[in-house]
């Protein structure tokens, strides 16, 4: 286990070189300042950092270990917090806050050293060219689809800034920030069901498919009780990023709803990696990616910042239908959505509601929250039970994987 570990480690730095030329490419093309370019490039260089860092993040997933990759996440946090305060204050500028986010991608990787390296020391030992020729055989597919994965999430900003106005990216970029730590939940919870798909996939389909629609329903659940609040109280939370941009609330509204729709993809896309399907999900990545930029840049000049968000909630419904497709081709699992249209009629009547009542501020968001657990626990999406069970160390009737590594 060790050797694949190292053969991982040497896998994620030959490409480096290539990832930085491109970032570096990309930024000049959009014709981006000078200072722009180079903290762009810094950005990039954290990369190297964070390459170890996905490393041990196997190892403490696959051990169930979880906190280790969270509180060392943490800590670096709370360095880049202090460092980029710092930096502004100070006056430094654009450059000095990215080599804020270097240094925390240092510290994050220090950190996952400093608890896992019992179970593993970053080394490139023993590993052999063919090694890593076989392995980017084997990922390629893999590698390519996350690739475009990260350029479909980055394409937004990068559109809007060529071809929109100042108060579009303002009014875009603030109600991201908002949903983005929703969205970072979403996948972290959403990825604690990877190895158990894993697990039961080919071994047992029919624990297989039971889990596919739990997962479903759990992620879509949590995901509304996130977004409930946000969409009730889109002003007040704008409003927390400045008066400027508190007219930008129904851009809030709309990346909330996205989050709903892209937390399906990000539950049972995984699923098409298990059941050997990376290729297709390439294809559709690719084409996805191909759309976005077309559509964002033939809409944005007459729609604003509504043009991005309304190609990605098309694209999220058409992204959605092909991995539900694709996954019932390869594992005849075909999804009950009653549970998830639950759902859906909570978030709008939890959100409407406080709206309807014209209730503004943090109360809005309190009564939205309110309304929305009382409709899922008296309508049986969620039970005590199941809350239960999913705060326990390990789900019952499957085995650590840390065993594989041992």
């Amino acid at each position: 286990a060790n050797r694949l570990l190292r053969i991982l480690v040497a896998s994620k730095l030959v490409p480096f070189p290539v990832a930085l030329a491109v970032v570096t490419i990309a930024l000049y093309a959009f014709g981006y300042q000078r200072r722009v370019v180079e903290a762009g490039i810094i950005g990039a260089l954290s990369l190297f950092w964070f390459s170890g860092v996905l490393v041990y993040r196997v190892i403490f997933r696959s051990r169930l270990r979880v906190e280790c990759d969270v509180g060392s996440e943490f800590v670096s946090t709370l360095v880049m917090v202090f460092l980029t305060t710092f930096a502004c204050r100070e006056g430094l500028g654009l450059i000095a806050i990215f080599w804020s986010y270097f240094i925390s991608r240092i510290v994050y990787l220090g950190c996952c050293i400093g608890v896992g390296s019992q179970h593993f020391q970053i080394s490139a030992k023993d590993v052999k060219i063919r090694d890593i020729s076989s392995t980017y055989h084997m990922i390629f597919a893999i590698g390519m689809a996350g690739f475009l994965a990260v350029g479909y999430e980055a394409v937004d900003i990068l559109l809007l800034s060529r071809f929109g106005s100042i108060s579009d990216i303002a009014f875009y970029s603030g109600a991201q920030k908002l949903v983005s730590p929703v969205m970072l939940a979403v996948a972290a919870v959403a990825s604690t069901f990877y190895p158990v798909f894993a697990s039961y996939w080919p071994r047992d389909p029919v624990k297989f498919q039971q889990t596919c629609q739990r997962a479903l329903e759990v992620v879509l659940v949590l995901c509304g009780l996130a977004i409930t609040p946000l969409i009730a109280g889109s002003a007040f939370f704008m409003l927390l990023l400045g008066p400027q941009v508190a007219e930008g609330s129904p851009a809030l509204t709309g990346l909330a709803i996205l989050c709903f729709l892209k937390s399906v993809a990000i539950t049972l896309g995984p699923i098409l990696y298990i059941v050997f399907a990376q290729r297709q999900l390439l294809k559709v990545v690719g084409v996805a990616l191909t759309l976005k930029i077309a559509l964002i840049a033939l809409l944005t000049r007459h729609y604003g910042y509504w043009a991005v968000i309304g190609t990605n909630i098309f694209l999220e419904f058409v992204f959605a239908g092909c991995a539900i497709a694709m996954i019932h081709h390869y594992t005849r699992w075909t999804a009950n959505w009653k549970k998830p249209l639950k759902t859906c009629a909570a978030i709008i009547l939890s959100a409407g509601i406080p709206i309807a009542l014209h209730m503004e501020g943090i109360l809005a968001c309190v009564a939205a929250s309110c309304i929305y657990v009382s409709f899922v626990l008296s309508t049986g999406l969620v039970r005590i039970s199941e809350v239960k069970m999913l705060l326990s160390r390990e789900a019952p009737g499957v085995e650590p994987i840390s065993a594989t590594l041992d």
